[in-house]
């Protein structure tokens, strides 16, 4: 939510030109390649401070602050739609506020979900998650079995592409000891039924662009 916010007040700087590339010159080698090694110590470095170049713009326009906290105030808001999947009689939603900034991911049935203020059952509280594991998790989505009894968890620190994959027992209402899990890296899986599962991980074989090229099927 807070990266989104950053967002939108970063765009009107790129107008500018304080976050300017330089124009390409007929030398072909590419003088940005060495960017490339995404986690570098060199290239984060670079990466913070062309962010404060970019950002010191933006706080020193007086009205910085007034934009910021308004738009916060639209994205906590309490009383906002809580936009939902269908999931066999469930609504399904991940929700965040000023409250859970990493979010709560929860449900409740259809007809409840009619009511103005329905009652949601928590599955997971990822700021609670976050705290008790020492991570800074973020909430990359979820995918439930076809029966319903468990869902795949993804969540990835700092909010990168690399996922951590961790089987949810629906039942039980927490993360599976005995489940099916994935170290971090670029993967993804979904069910091909309760007990069975495509992955492709890119501790696998990756392509160029560090993504994952094999799938495997995984039986329980």
């Amino acid at each position: 939510m807070r990266a989104n916010l950053f967002a939108l007040l970063l765009g009107s700087v790129l107008a500018t030109g304080a976050f300017a590339v330089p124009p390409s010159s007929s030398d072909p080698i590419d003088t940005y390649a060495w960017l490339e090694e995404v986690h570098g110590e060199k290239q984060l470095a670079w990466v913070k401070e062309q962010n404060a170049k970019s950002l010191a713009p933006l706080k020193a326009d007086p009205r910085y602050q007034k934009n910021y906290d308004s738009i916060l105030e639209v994205l906590d808001a309490t009383d906002r739609i809580p936009m939902g999947s269908l999931r066999h009689g469930h609504v399904y939603t991940f929700w965040q506020d000023a409250k859970n900034p990493k979010g709560v991911w929860r449900r409740t049935v259809i007809a409840d979900y009619q009511n103005p203020a329905p009652s949601w059952e928590l599955l997971l509280d990822v700021d609670a998650l976050a705290k008790a594991e020492k991570e800074n998790w973020v909430f990359k989505g979820s995918e439930c079995s076809p029966g319903q009894t468990r869902c795949l968890i993804r969540l990835s620190r700092g909010g990168g592409d690399a996922v951590v994959i961790r089987e949810y027992d629906l039942k039980a209402k927490s993360l599976a000891n005995d489940g099916f899990s994935l170290p971090e890296a670029k993967s993804d899986a979904a069910y091909l039924d309760d007990d069975t599962v495509l992955f492709a991980t890119a501790k696998d074989g990756e392509t160029t662009s560090g993504y994952a090229r094999i799938v495997k099927q995984w039986r329980r």
